[in-house]
């Protein structure tokens, strides 16, 4: 492997900042160490920009890796040659891919190199960067790499080898188990390419503040003639949406969100979409998730109309609450 290639590796945190500093610590311990690591902090308005500033400096001054339970991972150590980490804000809440492309405009592309978007939830194997630089060296030059995703709470049990299936049928995403299984897109919990390919694709697609934007992206990537690969000895641990949950915000943006990403690429059934999300809908009233039934009625009524008058974020932008 070429230990001269940079790696750049951002991690957007939103009201996370105890889960930041563990994945900036994950990636800092990496047995590759010529990484620069960017944390943007996506207008969290809470104490996240004091956390993470004074956890970087804690961890520049002494190298103490922080305590970390998963296999693999010592939970106690010493970081040697640290790398460089710098910590920026937004001025307002730009979503999952605003907040990425914000810090993805300060790479410097004529540079070369390579870039890893990893979730805040997420802890890095030691291995997994060096693992990915040699896939990426080894394999076909215009490729996507993803990595294998374990629970991080899951006794080593696989979440997903990084990638997904998109159903035409009902709208959802079936996680790959395996290398043999289909996969339409990379998971932007932890995506790996190199500096060309973002000067080639561009950014994530801005149009959706959360869920599908990997998905679009990656079949942009695919129209572009890059190919969607799995590094299987790349390994991270996912916590699980520990930043914004799995409740009205989650259900409402997966709905309307994914009636416009199946709308956009027309090739998808996206009226037979429609139907499905109104079976959900009765499926989770009938299982008394009337939370969750609120929000897939009102995003995909949005969608309908072309309205934002349920998006959860407008809403409060329009009231002057916090987002």
């Amino acid at each position: 492997m070429d230990n001269n290639s940079l790696v750049y590796a951002i991690v957007l945190n939103y009201k996370v900042a105890r889960d930041t500093l563990e994945c900036v610590t994950s990636i800092a311990s990496s047995d590759y160490k010529k990484i620069k690591i960017l944390v943007i902090d996506n207008d969290s308005r809470d104490d996240s920009n004091v956390e993470i500033n004074e956890g970087i400096q804690a961890l520049d001054a002494s190298g103490l890796v922080s305590s970390v339970d998963y296999e693999g991972f010592k939970s106690e150590g010493f970081i040697r040659n640290l790398p460089e980490i710098y910590f920026c804000e937004t001025e307002f809440n730009m979503g999952f891919a605003g907040g990425v492309n914000f810090g993805l405009e300060k790479i410097p592309l004529l540079e070369g190199g390579y870039i890893l978007i990893i979730n805040p939830d997420v802890v890095v194997d030691s291995r997994a960067v060096s693992e990915l630089l040699n896939s990426a060296k080894s394999g076909v030059r215009k490729s996507v790499f993803g990595c294998v995703t374990k629970y991080f709470y899951g006794d080593n049990l696989i979440e997903s080898v990084g990638g997904a299936a998109i159903s035409r049928l009902t709208g959802t995403v079936n996680l790959a188990k395996s290398i043999e299984d289909r996969i339409d897109y990379i998971c932007g919990g932890a995506v790996f390419f190199g500096t060309h390919c973002l000067k080639e694709v561009g950014g994530l697609p801005e149009d959706y503040f959360l869920y599908w934007e990997d998905a679009d992206w990656s079949l942009k990537a695919l129209g572009l003639g890059y190919e969607l690969s799995v590094c299987e000895d790349a390994v991270v641990y996912n916590k699980g949406g520990t930043s914004i949950g799995r409740g009205y915000l989650a259900n409402y943006y997966y709905a309307i969100n994914g009636l416009r990403f199946f709308k956009k690429h027309k090739y998808f059934y996206w009226h037979v979409v429609l139907l499905n999300l109104t079976v959900r809908t009765a499926k989770k009233i009938m299982i008394c998730r009337l939370d969750h039934a609120k929000a897939i009625f009102f995003g995909t009524l949005d969608f309908v109309f072309d309205s934002m008058s349920h998006d959860p974020v407008e809403k409060k932008k329009r009231k002057g609450a916090e987002v």
